[in-house]
């Protein structure tokens, strides 16, 4: 029995130890990133007068470069594809409280019509919390969405791991996901995914289909930026069908007093011609680079 026992206290001491050998592997994985911008944010890097939060039409559909060069100022866009409000809460909080410049604008682009319904095209980017969880705040956030055990990750650096830790090969931007030096993603793709004709219009918004966890995310948004005294400007970005006035109602009536509102101009010949769009919710670069434009000169007349 007492071989057994030593033979148990050996094996631990040596697994314990061999555990600890992956805090390397853990501290070299946000270097494997393409996408650092997280990371930036923790670090308390992020330097720009104006940013932009949103999903894939954020990303896609407003080119912080041209803002930069129109405004004059340093603009830059921290939306992810594929991020819902509950992400894009999670991001400006780590930008107040990490030290880092905070903006005097912010630019929510809105999914309408999921921006508070829960759906399955746009979560919270767990994926891109986990290469960076050499940071505590990260490991701290995945535990509190009881993505990992307490216990076991505060005694093994492994379990603090998951699959995407294991692939060590070199990481490449997609033609679909490039990011460019201000954060933006144009798409210079074109999809079939239309309607017929533009036109058809959107169902109306129906404010019962909310997510409770949701609003009260969005709320957060809001109420961040309106304590910290930076202007928030709701953007409600182009799509191949004329604009969702209930949903747009429902958004100013939750935001009334705390926010701007940038409508894209549904009567404009060009945001009706599929020329400018990848699919019917999203922009092409070009069409990006024109909106982008009425964005600059709707900041502009704000002033």
């Amino acid at each position: 029995m007492k071989h057994f026992i030593v033979k148990i206290l050996i094996f631990s001491i040596v697994f314990f130890a061999f555990d600890k050998l992956f805090i390397l592997l853990r501290n070299r994985a946000p270097e494997l990133e393409l996408d650092r911008r997280l990371e930036v944010l923790l670090q308390g890097k992020m330097d720009a007068d104006l940013l932009i939060f949103g999903s894939s039409v954020g990303a896609r559909g407003i080119i912080a470069s041209t803002l930069s060069k129109e405004l004059n100022i340093k603009a830059y866009n921290l939306s992810y594809p594929g991020s819902n409000i509950d992400f894009h809460e999670y991001l400006l909080t780590q930008l107040l409280e990490n030290g880092n410049k905070k903006p005097k604008t912010i630019l929510l682009t809105l999914d309408e019509p999921a921006e508070l319904v829960l759906n399955s095209s746009i979560n919270f980017r767990l994926e891109r919390l986990y290469p960076l969880i050499k940071y505590p705040k990260v490991r701290e956030e995945l535990l509190a969405r009881e993505e990992k055990s307490k216990l076991l990750s505060a005694l093994f650096v492994l379990y603090q791991f998951n699959k995407s830790h294991l692939d060590l090969r070199k990481k490449n931007f997609t033609a679909h996901d490039s990011i460019m030096n201000c954060g933006s993603m144009p798409s210079y793709y074109v999809t079939n995914d239309f309607p017929k004709t533009y036109g058809l219009k959107s169902n109306p918004y129906k404010k019962e289909n909310e997510s409770t966890i949701l609003l009260g995310k969005f709320n957060s948004f809001v109420q961040l930026c309106y304590y910290n005294q930076i202007k928030l400007v709701l953007v409600f970005p182009p799509k191949f069908r004329p604009r969702n006035i209930s949903f747009e109602e429902r958004m100013i009536a939750l935001t009334r007093n705390k926010a701007s509102y940038l409508f894209y101009n549904d009567q404009n010949p060009a945001y009706q011609n599929k020329f400018y769009y990848e699919d019917a919710s999203h922009l092409r670069a070009n069409g990006a680079e024109l909106f982008s434009h009425d964005v600059a000169q709707f900041l502009k007349a704000q002033h």
